[in-house]
């Protein structure tokens, strides 16, 4: 029984199966209180006013049990069954009596006076039919009863592309008893069902399809983007010229290809070779020619590689490049030639011959280009090439020696030339050198030497013997050719040089008789 602040009695049933009439029954009434809430209550027992001492009523019967049918049965939760007993006393007599039936209070489903059953929880059921304090109980099992509804727990959930969500559905009877082996059916938009499991992929909003008979439950999944896994560039594919520029854009992706927010990787670190990169105009600036990356590190631990082509850009300048400035006549130089870019950057390139000019000797196009030098003095090598011209001075001197010149009055002397001149007479002879080229040049010394057939005597030549000129002063005339010898060697010349030339002596003025 309860009691509250409002209940002035209350009646307790005392009694129980078997209980003998003319025997000594002892009762201890224990209250309960809801924790934390201490109550009391007040019993009157011995006041001089009858009605409010205690009042026992005591019903006699002769029902000794009582029996329920049918016994351990199985029911759907769709079907009622129809309960009866029978009473009987002590001695088996059986009582045409009614009882009360209720259903446990740990079990579920309504009985009515009849003893009809109606269940609605499966499970094992218990129902107890009494005759005052004689009582029984049977117990029934209940099954599901026919599918009549399809159930999805959650039909709005938020989730990311790396996550998957498990889909919780079930059919039930009319009083939401699951009915297993049902076949349920799921339709995605987007990613893929293992079983009862979703698995992601596009970011968005998804919707997965519950089916079952001719019912369907949509279950919308917000997915978001998954951890970020990697960058894609775009906009410097493409072989960039020096001196030139390309736009740069990434973006950032899950592992499913979903597009993130670039703050989802955190910071980026920037190395790059071959030019200059600006992240705040994402701008790449092509420098020095080559093979060459721009890397990405985020501080998420993302690396991204974009490899970079730069060719050579606008031209500037035409560059000639001289294995030397400062050769002798029996050199050769070798040229050779590059375009230079805007940024510094050399190309060699082989030009035609028609596009040399040079103002001395000859050239032979190729790469290098050869200029064989010949006359003494500055010369200009120009060359021409896309428009722009380019030049080098070189400086020749002579070459070896190949060849010595007798020179009189200025004038060269071919080698055993012949002149005449009286006894009277003297001529100064000078020494000039000659290379292979023709080159020539003065101021060597040579060995000077005069020959006759008859006249042996060396001092017709004046000056020292070994100098850069000589004077012949006969003083013999005679019938055989004077032949004058100038000879030069040198430790470096495997051969002596050696000219001459010769003088017929006459008769000088008569001055005597």
């Amino acid at each position: 029984a309860t009691i509250n602040s409002g209940t002035t009695s209350i009646w307790l049933d005392i009694g129980h199966a078997g209980m003998q009439m003319n025997g000594d029954h002892a009762w201890i009434v224990i209250a309960t209180t809801a924790s934390g809430s201490p109550a009391w209550v007040e019993f009157y027992s011995s006041e001089s006013d009858l009605e409010n001492r205690p009042m026992i009523a005591i019903n006699y019967t002769d029902v000794n049990t009582v029996s329920i049918s049918p016994s351990g049965s199985t029911t759907d939760a769709d079907t009622s069954v129809q309960f009866s007993h029978i009473l009987t006393n002590i001695s088996g007599g059986m009582i045409g009596e009614d009882v009360v039936w209720t259903v446990e209070s740990n079990s579920s489903g309504t009985i009515d006076s009849s003893g009809l059953y109606t269940p609605e929880i499966v499970g094992t059921q218990y129902i107890t039919a009494c005759f005052g304090v004689i009582c029984a109980t049977e117990s029934i099992s209940v099954t599901p009863g026919t599918p009549t509804l399809l159930i999805v727990d959650q039909t709005d959930v938020t989730i990311t592309a790396d996550g998957t969500h498990e889909i919780v559905a079930i059919v039930v009877d009319q009083h939401g008893n699951q009915v297993f082996g049902e076949t349920i059916s799921y339709q995605t938009t987007n990613g893929s069902m293992i079983g009862t499991t979703f698995y992601p992929y596009n970011s968005g909003n998804q919707t997965v399809t519950v089916s079952w008979n001719i019912q369907s439950i949509d279950v919308a999944i917000n997915v978001s983007g998954g951890t970020p896994v990697y960058y894609e560039t775009t906009g410097c594919e493409d072989v960039i010229k020096a001196g030139t520029t390309c736009e740069l854009e990434w973006a950032l992706y899950d592992q499913f290809g979903n597009e993130l927010d670039l703050a989802d990787g955190g910071g980026i670190t920037w190395t790059v070779g071959g030019g200059i990169f600006t992240e705040s105009n994402k701008t790449f600036f092509a420098v020095t020619v080559g093979n060459y990356a721009i890397n990405m590190s985020s501080t998420q631990g993302i690396f991204h590689e974009i490899p970079i082509v730069i060719d050579h850009g606008e031209m500037a300048s035409l560059e000639i490049e001289a294995s030397s400035t400062t050769v002798t006549a029996d050199e050769v130089v070798w040229l050779n030639t590059a375009r230079v870019d805007i940024m510094g950057n050399r190309l060699p390139v082989e030009l035609l011959e028609a596009n040399w000019t040079v103002s001395d000797g000859q050239i032979t196009a190729g790469q290098p280009a050869v200029w064989e030098a010949q006359r003494r003095g500055s010369k200009s090598i120009t060359a021409t090439y896309a428009g722009m011209t380019g030049s080098v001075t070189v400086v020749v001197t002579q070459g070896e020696i190949a060849g010595i010149i007798m020179v009189i009055d200025s004038e060269e002397q071919a080698t055993d030339a012949q002149l005449n001149l009286t006894a009277d007479e003297e001529v100064r002879v000078k020494i000039k050198a000659t290379d292979a080229d023709g080159n020539k040049w003065s101021n060597i010394n040579v060995a000077w030497t005069i020959e006759h057939a008859l006249y042996n005597d060396q001092s017709v030549l004046q000056g020292s013997p070994y100098d850069s000129e000589t004077r012949f002063v006969p003083v013999r005339a005679s019938d055989s050719t004077y032949r004058l010898r100038a000879t030069y060697t040198d430790a470096n010349l495997s051969i002596t040089l050696e000219t001459t030339i010769q003088f017929s002596v006459t008769h000088g003025e008569l001055v005597d008789v």
